[in-house]
């Protein structure tokens, strides 16, 4: 038998009668399809606050779920709370955003609610996701709350720091050009020391704010403000009635890099401890800037910046050495540095260092300096802000945007490449960008409605620079959003 269909809704076979289809078919199939396990909710997700209010949702579905997207501070405790109704079991699943769900929460049979207390080791953007057991449907609520460290509602997105026993740290996580304030929780009288542990702010400096708000101990004022993690000391005073801070606070500022992750621990001192700071010398005085007669030699504080330049450089590369009485050491853990090279050979050095002293790029092969150009900055005239070169593994900490200019990276550059510097996560329009070589000039401009070359990633500006140098990446807008600023080389 030869069957067709006659595209009017209709079988039919040669020599037999026509068949219609039932016009409720088609409606009985989709309704089938709407009942099947595993279907989400046709909803997006809804932005929750930690405010601690309770907000109503439905599950409407049988193995759907409803779906909520909130964020964490890094240091902070939360507690998210799932109190069923119509939806007798609900079933908890809590993860960071575009990741599979780390913890699911069953609150069991018993009709209690579903909860999920936890200590945010990172700024986050997180997902929960709330289903029934079994394929239920139903109604509840849900409810986000941060907590201090004896479980008590507080505002929202308040940091703690307690004593602890071991390694354990808690993790922060500093914007550029910001500093994280964390409450302390502390007995009076007692004495404490508390540890920064590195991460990719590099160096921190660790203040502790007495009740008056002024400093208390400061872990630059030990005399080993350069040391690779110095940690500070403090004895508890007693609390006055006139008390301008409810809590001692530890305030967290990046060094040389402006942002970035860092941890801190704390731990508990026996009650003779002297914590009169280590007495260690000054280190002398030295006068800033290239040596005369010594090619690629420089003299450096903590924090300067030396860039090397090299025009024509093939097969070469430079390291770098520090002077330490008549010997010359290879740098290890004394600075931040990296290299970059162009495609006609020219060669990029530069190095930042911890300590004063002298320094030296040097040719690992003995090869004579020729035709290199050296410069040396300044820190404080720089700013904090991370170094970018275009390579591919800079850093990339996070900055808030503001009405006003603001650093928020110092680019490296060299003549003949095209640079693309980025604000990752900003919109298309709304962000103003420029470039602004050593002498305040702006060398390109973005304005808030320029045409953004990279669709999707973020604004960008493209350029290109005339010399060989340090370049400060400045960035505004209206909306004091946050973004992640990014160097890269441009594609032809």
């Amino acid at each position: 038998m030869d069957d067709r269909y006659d595209g009017g809704g209709r079988f039919g076979s040669h020599g037999a009668a026509p068949y219609r289809i039932p016009a409720w078919l088609p409606m009985a199939a989709l309704a089938l399809l709407l009942l099947l396990p595993g279907r989400a909710e046709a909803a997006g997700p809804v932005r929750l606050k930690a405010t601690g209010a309770a907000r109503r949702f439905q599950v409407k579905v049988i193995g759907g779920h409803a779906t909520f997207r909130f964020s964490t501070v890094a240091g902070c405790r939360y507690r998210l709370t799932v109190r069923p109704g119509t939806l007798a079991r609900p079933i908890l699943q809590v993860g960071r955003h575009g990741e599979e769900p780390l913890v699911r929460v069953d609150p069991g049979a018993g009709g209690g609610p579903a909860v999920h207390r936890f200590d945010a080791e990172r700024d986050a953007s997180m997902e929960a996701r709330v289903g029934g057991f079994s394929g239920q449907t139903g109604g509840a609520s849900i409810q986000l709350e941060t907590l201090d460290l004896t479980d008590r509602k507080t505002k929202a997105h308040r940091r703690f720091l307690a004593p602890t026993e071991g390694e354990s740290a808690r993790v922060g996580e500093l914007l550029i050009g910001e500093a994280n304030r964390w409450r302390l929780v502390v007995e009076p009288g007692a004495a404490y020391r508390i540890t920064p542990t590195r991460g990719s702010a590099g160096r921190v400096r660790l203040v502790v704010l007495g009740w008056d708000g002024a400093p208390l101990a400061d872990s630059t004022g030990t005399g080993s403000a350069w040391l690779a993690l110095p940690p500070v000391r403090f004895r508890v005073p007693p609390k006055p009635e006139d008390a301008k801070l409810p809590a001692l606070m530890l305030e967290v500022r990046s060094l040389l890099a402006g942002g970035g992750t860092y941890g801190v621990r704390m731990q508990t001192l026996p009650p003779d401890q002297d914590l009169t700071p280590a007495e260690v010398g000054a280190p002398e005085a030295l006068e800033r800037g290239p040596i005369e007669g010594a090619p690629e030699s420089f003299r450096a504080g903590p924090g300067d910046v030396a860039v090397l330049y090299v025009p024509a450089a093939p097969g070469r590369t430079r390291v770098v050495e520090m002077q330490r009485g008549e010997r010359w050491i290879r740098v290890e853990d004394m600075g931040l540095g990296s290299s970059a090279r162009s495609q006609e050979n020219a060669l990029m050095v530069w190095f930042q260092p911890y300590y004063p002293g002298t320094y030296r790029f040097r040719d690992p092969f003995g090869a004579a300096p020729q035709g290199s150009r050296m410069l040396l900055h300044d820190r404080a005239a720089l700013g904090s802000a991370p170094i970018h070169m275009g390579t591919g593994a800079d850093p990339t900490p996070r900055a808030r945007l503001r009405s006003a200019w603001s650093l928020v990276g110092l680019g490296i550059c060299m003549p003949g490449w095209d640079y693309l510097f980025v604000c990752v996560h900003g919109p298309d329009s709304g962000v103003a960008m420029r470039v602004v070589d050593a002498a305040g000039k702006a060398i390109k401009t973005r304005s808030s409605a320029g045409r953004t070359i990279s669709p999707g990633l973020g604004p960008s500006l493209r350029f290109r620079v005339p010399r060989a140098g340090v370049y400060r990446l400045e960035a505004k807008s209206k909306r004091r959003m946050i973004v992640r600023p990014l160097l890269r080389r441009a594609a032809d």
